[in-house]
């Protein structure tokens, strides 16, 4: 189930930790369960996000992929491929999660089309 526009300062314990180092270039985020892997959604001000999920194995590791968003849904978004960061990373630490995620939301602006 998605918890749409969580509020920044009270994420679940739960979620991946430290998303309020991101606060000041997040719009929104949230969160679900796929097929056993729990997944948070961060949407940037600049139109971007990233998709973070946790895996079972190895324990401890994350997912990230850019992704951009494309209406005002929490769920209209699409992977993205089109700029200089990684299409899919591998994390195993807080500060790899952060990173780029700080990376993602210092790209420029999708051009309305």
């Amino acid at each position: 189930m998605l918890n749409h526009n969580q509020e920044l300062d009270n994420p679940a314990a739960s979620d991946p930790p430290h998303l309020a180092a991101l606060s000041s270039v997040m719009a929104s985020w949230h969160s679900c369960t796929r097929q056993g892997d729990r997944r948070v959604i961060i949407r940037f001000q600049n139109g971007y996000g990233a998709i973070i999920s946790k895996h079972r194995r190895p324990a401890g590791t994350y997912e990230v992929a850019p992704l951009r968003f494309h209406g005002g849904n929490p769920d209209d978004y699409g992977f993205y491929f089109g700029s200089h960061v990684p299409d899919l990373t591998w994390c195993s630490t807080v500060d790899e999660i952060v990173s780029l995620c700080e990376e993602i939301s210092r790209l420029a602006p999708p051009r309305s089309t």
